[in-house]
């Protein structure tokens, strides 16, 4: 099969980072893929899209930064000229832009194909705008049961339209590492109780109070350690923040790392802490983190829960309070077992598989709605 990918960015973070994982499932397996990505950006989106084995479209751009009328006529334009010359079985989107770009510009085409949206956003409007756009898109795919849900309650007459897939990890890639070399990688003691962040630095993602609670948890466990990986636009500010609260020693900002050093970063953590997640409503960074053995600390939410169920390794936090996760962070110290490192990442790798995703992903492509 073949199938058109849209991307309205050009970093491989958030809702990018779900439908990469079925590109490089699709190429793996023999299907075509066409990726139109945010040219005007730096960004490490077609380095991935490439390497995997993915054909990107460089003369075209895709951007949500795009906001004036005549070069969003001539985006939608050359996207519709795309289309019409490579004719993909499916064109994927999975931003709101995306979409929008997506359904103009493929109105009217005669030709068959189908239209898909990864829908990862928490708010589902139902305004005619939003109504129109929906009821002229073939298939849905939904990580979180309660987006999935509530969308199913505002459009009921698109059930059969609307699926929900698991998280997918590359288990392959999330592996178990030496924790003692994981950690001399990065200048951390083998002795730090290390407690790790991975996401991107932005706004409303309570970094702050995750700082402030370790601040607290440190009181009482000197040989504490914070390891915020990742980088964005509220990072200098976090930097700031973190420099009035915590000792320069006891915390360390990675900024953006690749894939391996992403690997090593969790394999030296005793507990990934996440408080809230970004626009990419699978949580990912949970899988990972699990998928290389890490016990996990988070907020109360579907694909945080189904994880859990899952392997048996993680714990929730009851209240949003510095204080109170501080005593989340002592209590699941205690729950910790770095032998069962490899069974978790074995419960990962079943349940939660690129192969297992993608095959999932290719029944619901053959759906004849």
């Amino acid at each position: 099969m073949r199938f058109l990918f849209i991307f309205s960015t050009s970093t491989l973070t958030g809702q990018a980072a779900q439908s990469y994982n079925i590109i490089k499932f699709l190429c793996k397996n023999g299907h075509k893929v066409w990726v139109v990505s945010d040219q005007n950006r730096e960004g490490n989106l077609n380095e991935y899209i490439e390497r995997c084995g993915a054909i990107t479209i460089k003369n075209i751009s895709v951007s949500n930064k795009n906001k004036l009328i005549f070069s969003k006529y001539c985006e939608i334009n050359k996207l519709r000229s795309l289309i019409l010359d490579l004719k993909p079985d499916f064109v994927a989107s999975s931003f709101s832009n995306d979409h929008f770009s997506m359904r103009i510009a493929t109105r009217n085409i005669s030709y068959h194909f189908k239209t898909i949206r990864f829908f990862h956003s928490k708010r589902v409007r139902k305004d005619f705008i939003h109504k129109k756009l929906y009821s002229g898109t073939d298939l849905f795919i939904f990580y979180d049961f309660d987006i999935f849900v509530e969308f199913k309650n505002k459009y009921p007459e698109l059930c059969s339209r609307i699926f929900l897939l698991p998280t997918a990890i590359d288990s392959n890639i999330y592996e178990l590492r030496d924790r003692m070399k994981a950690r001399k990688e990065f200048g951390i003691d083998s002795n730090s109780i290390v407690i790790g962040y991975v996401g991107m630095f932005q706004k409303g993602r309570m970094h702050k109070l995750l700082i402030d609670a370790f601040s607290e948890f440190k009181k009482n466990n000197s040989n504490a350690l914070l390891f915020m990986v990742g980088g964005g636009e509220t990072l200098n500010e976090i930097k700031q923040y973190a420099q009035k609260r915590i000792d320069s020693g006891n915390i360390i900002f990675t900024n953006y790392v690749d894939d391996n050093r992403l690997v090593d970063a969790y394999n030296c953590m005793d507990i990934f802490l996440l408080l809230k997640g970004g626009h990419d409503s699978s949580l990912r960074m949970l899988y990972e983190a699990q998928s290389c053995g890490v016990y996990i600390l988070t907020y109360k939410s579907y694909p945080a829960s189904r994880l859990i169920e899952t392997t048996c390794y993680g714990s929730f936090i009851n209240r949003m309070s510095a204080r109170d996760i501080s005593d989340s962070i002592s209590q699941s110290i205690r729950h910790i077992d770095y032998e069962r490192r490899g069974e978790v990442h074995r419960k990962v790798m079943e349940d939660f598989d690129i192969e297992k995703c993608g095959r999932s992903f290719l029944r619901i492509c053959e759906i004849d709605n």
